[in-house]
């Protein structure tokens, strides 16, 4: 605790997942600006250092061969390197950290059917998605209705 007050962190103490029972170590320090304690991890616990730093919380993201993922523990952000049937490549992960979504790629849904699909990361729950691209639909006015062409094709025949 002395630490904890005169340098603002401790030594590294030993914890344990709740969710894995993983060992890794890590100080607890104090973040005068933000107000804030929280922990802070050594690169050997469990991934190291990706060189980005989370999108939503600012803290460094750490890498191992599942993806990247945020230490702050009030963040928790994961971002997963086999995510909706895609194996992201490091250009990808990249672009999703530094920009909040991919370009447009080839998804694979449960059952096994490909889409086309960008991840993005949602802030809110703190996650990441897929969304769909807008496609340049045609419509043309039956009646009182605007249906989509190839629509309109299937009800003729």
């Amino acid at each position: 605790m002395k630490d904890l007050v005169t340098k603002k962190k401790t030594n590294p103490i030993g914890f344990v997942s709740k969710k894995t029972g993983k060992k890794y170590e890590a100080c607890i320090c104090i973040d005068d600006e933000k107000k804030e304690v929280g922990l802070e991890f050594n690169n050997n616990s469990g991934g190291k250092s990706s060189g980005y730093n989370c999108p939503l919380c600012g803290k460094p993201l750490f890498a191992n061969n599942g993806g990247l993922f945020c230490r702050n523990e009030a963040c928790g952000l994961r971002i997963f390197k086999n995510s909706f049937g895609h194996t992201l490549t490091d250009g990808e992960m990249r672009t999703l950290v530094t920009k909040g979504k991919t370009k447009t790629m080839t998804l694979v849904n449960k059952v096994g059917k490909e889409y086309e699909g960008f991840l993005y990361i949602d802030p809110d729950n703190k996650e990441v998605k897929v969304d769909f691209p807008k496609k340049n639909k045609t419509y043309k006015k039956t009646g009182i209705l605007w249906l989509p062409v190839f629509l309109m094709k299937k009800i003729t025949r």
